[in-house]
């Protein structure tokens, strides 16, 4: 066991640098999360910086093309357990699907089909399908359509849908464009995707 990280004189003076316990708790860590949020693990953007949130505040699920199955079609189990579990925090008021424009999930997924995946390529092919036309054409529209999707997929879980009955649970979807940096959320009133 290591006692003490060896820094070669690297920290010249240590009143410069904080705890990481004075860090956590002038940040909000600790609080209970009021956000979920399904994010693609290709986004090159950290999702709490999409949201401007402290720690603490948000629950991220990452997985390739911000993938929610539906209830009929349950292949990601890792997806589900993990908003199951996040679900049961009840301050969680919102769960938010965040796509972004430059997907790069079509040729990663592609490349892992030709080779053996976990999964024998089900759910990466599921990735080729939805994001075949955002990696080749990138664009807030057609990212936004499938986040869209995959709110709808949420709402035919159980779990979720009793939290939306019971009216402690919003669903939301946005859009990052990566090219720019601003996000785009979804506006049910209009039915497009604004800048927020």
């Amino acid at each position: 066991m290591i006692d003490r990280v060896p820094v070669d004189g690297c920290v010249e003076n240590d009143s410069d640098y904080v705890t990481s316990r004075e860090l956590l708790r002038a940040s909000g860590y600790g609080e209970e999360p009021i956000i979920a949020m399904v994010a693609c693990s290709d986004m090159p953007c950290a999702p709490d910086d999409v949201l401007g949130t402290n720690p603490g505040e948000l629950y991220v699920v990452q997985n390739p093309g911000n993938m929610v199955p539906p209830e009929a079609a349950v292949e990601d189990v890792a997806t589900l357990s993990s908003l199951w579990f996040a679900l049961q925090v009840p301050t969680i008021r919102y769960l938010i699907v965040c796509g972004h424009t430059l997907c790069r999930c079509r040729s990663s997924a592609v490349d892992a089909t030709r080779t053996e995946s976990p999964d024998g390529g089900t759910f990466l092919n599921a990735v080729v399908t939805t994001h075949g036309q955002i990696a080749t054409r990138p664009d807030v529209v057609r990212a936004g359509r499938h986040a869209l999707r995959q709110v709808e997929a949420l709402r035919t879980h159980m779990f979720i849908g009793q939290r939306l009955q019971r009216r402690t649970l919003r669903l939301h979807a946005c859009v990052v464009d990566d090219q720019t940096g601003y996000l785009h959320s979804f506006n049910p009133t209009t039915g497009r995707f604004e800048l927020a």
